[in-house]
């Protein structure tokens, strides 16, 4: 495959600390990408000053914090290529993640690819702790057609948790969603992680994507 085909999208809300490995993870892939984007949903770091430090060739879009849904759609309204991946400010892609998947995508000829995810804990003294999640619907792990996205619909800004989790319900009753066990996606856990959080907070918000879940598939 010749021409990249692909737009990244990374929403990014106070992560200028951490947003610099997520990037070279992008950058080092085996498969070049065809855009980055990064969505400052309203961050009041130094996030503007890092990426000039680092000269990042992409295209900054800034908002006032409207949450990560409002980050993720606006993005995915400007993503110019045929495919689409996203990616955390703090995670890592494994380097060979877009080559696979683009060839994974044409030849199932699926609407989302979806590949493994490794969670990893670093430890104060530097041990790596690694743990094999196998195939997840974790956005980071996944490539998909930009068109099939789009026509999924947008992701919830209602100001609940869990619009990750409500999309993906909503995407799984029109999109051909093809698992992959290669790996993909490195989580990196950590205390400040938005997705961790949200996975332990917010349960009544849970509880009703949750219902919203079942009356779809019911």
């Amino acid at each position: 495959m010749t021409a990249p085909e692909v737009s990244v999208v990374i929403p990014v809300h106070n992560g200028a600390h951490l947003i610099t490995r997520a990037l070279e993870s992008i950058y080092a892939q085996t498969t070049p990408v065809g855009e980055v984007i990064v969505i400052d949903d309203g961050s009041t770091d130094q996030l503007k000053d890092v990426l000039n430090r680092y000269s990042f060739e992409g295209r900054l879009i800034s908002q006032a914090q409207a949450g990560q849904g409002a980050a993720l759609n606006a993005g995915i309204e400007v993503a110019s290529y045929e495919y689409l991946a996203f990616l955390d400010h703090d995670d890592e892609w494994v380097a060979d993640k877009t080559q696979w998947q683009l060839d994974a995508i044409t030849s199932t000829a699926a609407d989302v690819v979806v590949g493994s995810v490794t969670n990893r804990r670093i430890q104060p003294d530097g041990v790596i702790e690694d743990q094999q999640m196998g195939t997840a619907r974790v956005l980071g792990a996944s490539l998909m057609r930009t068109n099939a996205a789009r026509a999924a619909g947008p992701f919830p800004e209602d100001s609940r948790t869990h619009e990750i989790f409500d999309w993906w319900s909503r995407a799984a009753q029109t999109l051909n969603v093809h698992k992959d066990p290669r790996p993909a996606l490195i989580r990196h856990v950590h205390g400040g992680n938005q997705t961790m959080q949200q996975e332990h907070h917010g349960r009544s918000d849970l509880l009703s994507r949750i219902r919203d879940h079942r009356r779809r598939h019911a």
